[in-house]
């Protein structure tokens, strides 16, 4: 009987940190298909283009911590992989 096989989902930010490379892990995942990987993935996509980019509405910041700027940056930028089907 073989094993199942499982697939290994790691998302990582990677870059100079005052003048050292640094490697951060910022979710990891075993899933049991490429599907399951793939909407991991999607999920940590969209989880890490709302924390670099939140919308100043965001429900977790207090009022007035985070505030539109001009020119808009648009978080769709971040977000447009995920919302690729």
């Amino acid at each position: 009987m073989s094993a199942a096989r499982l697939y290994h989902v790691t998302v990582v930010c990677e870059g100079p940190v005052n003048g050292t490379g640094v490697r951060v892990v910022l979710a990891a995942r075993q899933a049991a298909s490429p599907e399951f990987a793939l909407s991991f993935l999607r999920h940590q996509a969209r989880r890490i283009a709302d924390g670099l980019d939140p919308d100043p509405g965001a429900g977790w910041a207090p009022p007035g911590t985070l505030v539109p700027v001009q020119p808009p940056r648009s978080g769709r930028t971040h977000r447009t992989p995920v919302l690729v089907p």
